[in-house]
């Protein structure tokens, strides 16, 4: 994926894909559901949509902000116009 993408794109994708992926082998491995609440259920889901939330925004103004300091770099200052007079010492 490295070499077709950009390292701020695959980063945050691993790191999503690697939580839920985590999340759903506990759930089947030590069957999760079965002794919580609904209460304790949502709550579980609310904290793993403000993981990928957060995720996604930083991924999003890490970019937002690359390309507008591109935008607003400062240009930089016009060459200084020739001489009228070339004056030779000697």
């Amino acid at each position: 994926a490295l070499d077709s993408f950009n390292t701020a794109v695959v980063s945050p994708v691993y790191y999503v894909m690697f939580t839920i992926l985590t999340i759903l082998a506990n759930m089947i491995m030590y069957k999760d559901w079965v002794s919580q609440s609904a209460t304790q259920i949502a709550t579980q889901l609310c904290g793993f949509v403000t993981i990928v939330a957060g995720t996604f925004l930083l991924h999003k103004t890490n970019t937002s902000s690359t390309d507008r300091h591109a935008e607003s770099a400062p240009t930089p200052p016009p060459p200084p116009p020739p001489p009228d007079q070339i004056c030779v010492q000697g």
